[in-house]
């Protein structure tokens, strides 16, 4: 340990816990990569068989699409070419019934002269009224409900036995026209609603909000859309991302917000060939991605636990490491402080062999002394002294008390006006301070006697004791004969304060003192 008591660390345990500290972090983020790539890997299995769907969806709606307007182009054909053939005896009637394919996917065929006014129809009351006026009710497309195969219940409704929910479509009026050469531009025309449009739908599993829709690419209009965005679709799309992004290619894959009605989804396109059409089919992402999201989830948490059990072990490790090398600086501590303490003993030992043969000599000092004699600590605090100080000082006996400060016992005596008059007591007493504790014999320090006379003060440093006060010049002084102990080492109980039991008279009172 150093001397300012900051623990060191080795260098063997900083590298022991740098080494679990980076398995702890390569572990934790071998379970994250490994989680992010699963999940990532998940995420991306679950779009492309999304993407895979909806796009093999569109292309057979498209195609669907292609064939049904060719049906309606063919029909046409042979009508065009039976009315130029003899057009007074013509009537689209007559062809009602023979052309049963044409009238499963047309619900309007007839003849419109260059005004566009109709001359022959399928639909009697549109005689007479332009092209389209037998649809006028229905200016938006008719909300149509169909069931869950995507086929037409009885009259247009849901069969309400059917467990699964139905489908609602909103169809609008598209027209395929080839003109007549008699009379002139005169034209033969058939409307257009796909049958397949909702078949298709029923048949993908879409989902909430999912829809299939078939998108006239010249203008931008919903031309047909089946799903639960038929209830309120936008028609115009001709503004939106999707259209743009529908125009750009013959198909694909586009995932944003839909024309519709803005909400995100995977949008699978195809163009219908030699048309000015676009199907697409679309699943909202949220739907399509749900299970991808849910494993995600899952995946993260078990990675949160993991990485938390990884923690938890490192930190019993980096605490096993670290409470070992605390019992080890403890076992070392108590082994130091178990020596330092048997040399604490052995000095202790020696010290109070020391401090009681000391304070033997310092009595003598004291008693045979010719001069009054007072012993300061280091702190300047009085310890002990002699009668004749005690006699000299000039203040009560009673007043003289271990631990009295010198500079009390100083201002004491000015007060008693053994330093003569003054005009700053304490001025005097900061001036004898600073000599007495410099040990200064050539200060010139005096001060009045018992009898009035003036002694001389002066302080010796003494090596471990402190400073020795003396008042010289004192007159009609007789030491009292006292006794020291006479000891030696091997005498003394060191478990026990110093209690001497045979004494030495002093005969001469300049008995040697050795320090």
């Amino acid at each position: 340990m150093p001397v300012d008591g900051r623990r060191t660390v080795s260098k063997d345990a900083v590298l022991a816990a740098v080494a679990v500290s980076i398995v702890m972090a390569m572990l934790t983020a071998l379970v994250w990569i490994m989680t992010v790539n699963g999940v990532r890997d998940r995420q991306s299995a679950v779009r492309d068989q999304v993407e895979r769907m909806v796009t093999a969806q569109a292309a057979t709606l498209a195609e669907a699409a292609r064939l049904e307007i060719l049906l309606v182009d063919q029909s046409l054909t042979i009508l065009q070419a039976a009315a130029n053939k003899d057009p007074e005896t013509f009537k689209l009637a007559d062809w009602h019934n023979q052309m049963p394919a044409l009238t499963a996917v047309a619900d309007d065929i007839f003849i419109a002269d260059g005004e566009r006014i109709i001359q022959q129809d399928i639909l009697p009351q549109a005689v007479g009224q332009g092209i389209g006026a037998a649809y006028l009710n229905i200016p938006h497309g008719s909300l149509e409900d169909f069931e869950a195969d995507g086929s037409k219940g009885r009259e247009g409704r849901v069969i309400t036995q059917t467990i699964a929910p139905g489908v609602q479509a909103r169809r609008f009026l598209m027209y395929v026209v080839r003109p007549l050469q008699v009379p002139e531009q005169w034209v033969i025309g058939a409307s257009y609603r796909s049958g397949e449009l909702t078949r298709i739908y029923a048949d993908s599993k879409l989902g909430p909000n999912g829809f299939a829709a078939l998108i006239d690419t010249r203008r931008g209009g919903i031309q047909s859309i089946a799903g639960d965005p038929a209830r309120r679709p936008k028609i115009d799309v001709s503004k939106s991302d999707m259209y743009e992004a529908f125009k750009r290619g013959d198909g694909g894959v586009w995932t944003g917000p839909s024309g519709t009605d803005g909400i995100e989804r995977i949008h699978g396109y195809r163009k219908v060939p030699g048309r000015d059409m676009v199907v697409t089919v679309a699943i909202v992402r949220a739907h399509a991605m749900a299970p991808a999201d849910t494993l995600a989830s899952a995946a993260y948490s078990l990675a949160a636990v993991a990485t938390a059990l990884v923690g938890t072990v490192g930190g019993i490790v980096l605490w096993g490491l670290a409470r070992r090398r605390a019992t080890r600086r403890q076992e070392r501590l108590f082994q130091r402080n178990k020596v330092e303490a048997d040399a604490a003993l052995s000095d202790l030992v020696t010290s109070r062999m020391r401090a009681f043969v000391s304070a033997g000599q310092v009595r003598a000092l004291l008693d045979g002394s010719a001069d009054g004699i007072a012993l300061l600590d280091n702190d300047l605090r009085l310890t002990s002294w002699n009668q004749r100080f005690a006699a000299g000082a000039g203040v009560e006996e009673a007043v003289l008390q271990e631990g009295l400060p010198l500079d009390q016992l100083l201002r004491l005596q000015a007060n008693a006006g053994l330093f003569g008059p003054l005009t700053d007591i304490e001025a005097e007493v900061s001036r004898r301070v600073v000599f007495l504790r410099a040990a200064d014999s050539a200060s010139g320090l005096t001060q009045l006697g018992p009898d009035g006379t003036a002694i001389a003060v002066r302080a010796d440093r003494i090596p471990e004791i402190g400073v020795a006060l003396h008042l010289g010049g004192l007159a009609h002084w007789q030491p009292v004969a006292r006794s020291v102990p006479q000891l030696h080492p091997d005498d003394i109980d060191t478990d026990a304060a110093p209690s001497p039991t045979e004494t030495t008279p002093i005969k001469e009172k300049t008995a040697t003192i050795e320090w």
